[in-house]
């Protein structure tokens, strides 16, 4: 049986991590409203995730976190390009991973020549979608050792 991902991280959240203060009586009443079909889902990925090296079920549990704590735009994002990667061909899914590693090779290119010495974050910067590499992030003077010419010194 196939399950989509965020149906799949739903099911998680509710098979593995903890409950956002639900008490017994809501708990019951959410699970007897699942059919048997998602019931035995959530209970067959529940028993993998704790048969699971403590490692890799962090791991799990980060992601699962991250998904929960999702503002509801970033969710609906991540639906969308689920559901565009299901109707794309396994070619075309092809292309798009390579087009992903060219990026990240961009990525990191670009931050060793702005950040020598600094490993490179995440790729893409969660929350900063098609940020500009180039520009220096809100709120950050950019690195350079040579006096802004726009500033005059009060000295």
């Amino acid at each position: 049986m196939f399950i989509s991902l965020p149906a799949a991280l739903i099911l998680a959240a509710v098979a593995f991590a903890e409950p956002p203060a639900f008490n017994e009586a809501q708990l019951d009443q959410k699970w007897n409203s699942l059919p048997a079909r998602e019931k035995a889902a959530a209970l067959r990925l529940h028993q993998a995730l704790r048969q699971m090296p403590p490692d890799e079920r962090k791991f799990v549990q980060d992601r699962i976190g991250r998904f929960m704590e999702m503002p509801a735009e970033d969710r609906r994002r991540l639906k969308e390009n689920n559901d565009r990667w299901k109707k794309m061909t396994p070619e075309e899914q092809q292309q798009a991973r390579e087009q992903f590693r060219q990026r990240r090779k961009e990525f990191e290119e670009q931050w060793k020549k702005e950040h020598p010495g600094e490993s490179a974050p995440p790729f893409p910067f969660h929350g900063h979608h098609k940020r500009n590499l180039a520009a220096p992030a809100q709120g950050a003077e950019p690195k350079t050792t040579q006096p802004n010419p726009t500033q005059e010194s009060t000295q």
